[in-house]
């Protein structure tokens, strides 16, 4: 039975995730802790197979909190905190520090007569839920993957002059503290452009194009409808609509299909990649649960792109690099670190 520790200051939080998880006996709550010190020390008592973390605590927050376990005792951790904008800065350094993934605390609402009812946690817990059986299926091991090597890299003004070639990036969990890791890594682009679909929600996506950029030595921007493209790194808005690139080189907004349920969907990015950009592009796979990003990057492939999943074994979840290895979408598999060089490689070809 898999071993979950509770870390909320909030006595009402605490409520509520005991009471979800009362309806789940397949799971045993070890303990609850208050703050990043009493988290600390209940992680290295009871052992957990997940901690559940708020980010915002006295004395000692959650981001602290996730670098002490992963140095000391590494386990699972899941970010679930109630003030996602306020900390969401907090939230993608705990996920660069060995924190997983992150999901809103459960809102619970009343039925007519004023009343709890389990089909109300039910509902409230659905999402919290989901991700926990994800993130329990993830062998330990796989929890801390090396840093890539420091590169000293100095910014430059972005030029606005003709992209001739698109990088373009597909990533689910585990991916946004890999894609840091690797953008860290590449000096200005001159005459190429990247975009990057990580499956996000809509609340996060400005967030996370902002925490990249103080990373990142190439200019970053949250994608914008009309976007048109630039030698820098433009970032997918999260939610339900997904990128799309046109043949006048701008990125478009639109619907996510109801059939396809990844979103922002990293399909419909890669397969209009294929169709105007062909063997002037690059597509790349990394970390994620699921085959979002196949289909497209198998499309890319046949136009003649260089197609390139990230290796199984260095992801925190492998479903999305097998399944484009299944499809025969990959030319190669790399690591982080080989894959830094092939992009910094393919985009100074002429």
């Amino acid at each position: 039975m898999p071993k979950i520790l509770i870390v909320n200051d909030s006595l009402l939080h605490q409520k509520i995730l005991l009471a979800i998880f009362e309806l789940q006996p397949k799971y045993e709550i070890v303990a609850v802790a208050a703050n990043g010190y009493e988290a600390i020390e209940k992680c290295q008592q009871t052992s957990p197979d997940l901690v559940i973390m708020d980010i915002h605590m006295p004395g000692l927050d959650g981001l602290q909190a996730t670098k002490k376990i992963m140095k000391n005792s590494p386990t699972r951790i899941l970010i679930v905190t109630a003030t996602i904008n306020v900390n969401i800065h907090f939230i993608f350094e705990a996920q660069a520090h060995g924190a997983m993934d992150v999901a809103k605390t459960p809102q619970v609402t009343l039925n007519s007569q004023g009343s709890l009812t389990k089909e109300n946690l039910m509902i409230a817990g659905a999402n919290l839920l989901h991700k926990i059986e994800v993130l329990l299926s993830i062998p330990i091991k796989k929890l801390q993957m090396p840093s890539l090597p420091q590169r000293k890299i100095h910014s430059l003004p972005i030029v606005t002059q003709m992209v001739r070639k698109v990088i373009a990036i597909g990533a689910s969990t585990g991916g946004p503290s890999l894609i840091k890791e690797i953008i860290s890594q590449i000096p200005p682009l001159n005459n190429t452009a990247i975009i990057i679909t990580q499956h996000i929600m809509e609340d996060f996506a400005a967030s996370f194009a902002d925490w990249l950029s103080g990373y990142s030595a190439v200019p970053v921007q949250l994608a914008q409808n009309k976007s048109r493209l630039t030698p820098q790194i433009f970032v997918c808005p999260g939610g339900k609509k997904s990128l799309q690139l046109q043949m006048d080189r701008t990125l478009t907004l639109v619907p996510t299909p109801s059939h396809l349920h990844h979103t922002p969907n990293i399909d419909i990015l890669f397969s209009s990649i294929a169709k105007y950009f062909a063997r002037n592009s690059m597509g790349i796979i990394l970390s994620g649960m699921g085959n979002d990003g196949a289909q497209g990057l198998l499309q890319m492939r046949q136009s003649g792109a260089y197609t390139i999943c990230q290796r199984p074994d260095t992801c925190i979840v492998d479903s999305m690099p097998v399944s484009a290895q299944k499809l025969g979408a990959c030319k190669r598999s790399l690591t982080p670190g080989e894959i830094v060089e092939e992009i910094i490689k393919w985009k100074e070809l002429q």
